[in-house]
C-alpha cells in the first residue's frame, strides 16, 4: 500500500518489471506497460527519458519527475553482468505529491504569519505615531487655551487662535 513503484528495464529500455500501488495514482495497473520501451511510454517526459539513458550508460541516478500530475521522487541504477557490463537498470520511484503539497501550504503558511507580523509591527508603530501626536495637539491646544485668555492679545490674533483650537478640537 506504500505509494511506491518498483521497475526494471532491460539493456534496450524495455520494461520487465512494474509493481507497486503509485501506479495507480498515474492510471496504470501492476505488469500493465511490461514488454513495452520505456522510451516510448514516457517520451513525452523528457527527464524519465534521461535518467533513463544515463542509467543504461552505467550512471545511477536520483531525480525528480512530474507524470501525469503526480510528483515523483526517483532512484534509477544500472543492473550489471558478472563481468560488468550494463544489462539494464531499476528503478525505485516514491509518490511524493502530497509531502509536496504540504510543504507548499507550509510556505504558503509561514507566509501569511510573516504578513501578519508585520501588520502587527506597523499597527504598533501607528500607534505609537498617533499617541504621540495627541500627546503634542494636547500641548498645542493648552498654550492655545492660555493665550485666547490673555487680556492684551489681538482680536485678530485671537480670532486665529480661535481657528487653532477649532482645528484641533
Amino acid at each position: 500500500h506504500s505509494p511506491i513503484v518498483v521497475w526494471a528495464v532491460d539493456a534496450q529500455g524495455v520494461l520487465t518489471l512494474a509493481e507497486g500501488a503509485a501506479l495507480a495514482n498515474i492510471g496504470r495497473l501492476p505488469g500493465e506497460r511490461v514488454g513495452a520501451s520505456v522510451f516510448e511510454i514516457y517520451k513525452d517526459y523528457p527527464v524519465v527519458v534521461e535518467a533513463h539513458r544515463r542509467a543504461l550508460a552505467g550512471e545511477s541516478i536520483d531525480y525528480r519527475s512530474e507524470i501525469k500530475g503526480v510528483q515523483f521522487q526517483s532512484h534509477l541504477i544500472p543492473s550489471r553482468a558478472p563481468d560488468g557490463r550494463v544489462t539494464g537498470a531499476m528503478g525505485l520511484a516514491t509518490d511524493i505529491t502530497a509531502s509536496e503539497r504540504a510543504k507548499t501550504e507550509l510556505r504558503r503558511a509561514e507566509l501569511q504569519r510573516h504578513e501578519a507580523q508585520k501588520t502587527e509591527a506597523v499597527g504598533k508603530v501607528a500607534g505609537g505615531v498617533a499617541h504621540e501626536f495627541s500627546n503634542l495637539l494636547t500641548v498645542i491646544t493648552g498654550f492655545a487655551a492660555l493665550l485666547k485668555t490673555s487680556p492684551s492679545l489681538d482680536p485678530q490674533l485671537r480670532e486665529d487662535v480661535g481657528q487653532i483650537l477649532k482645528a484641533a478640537g
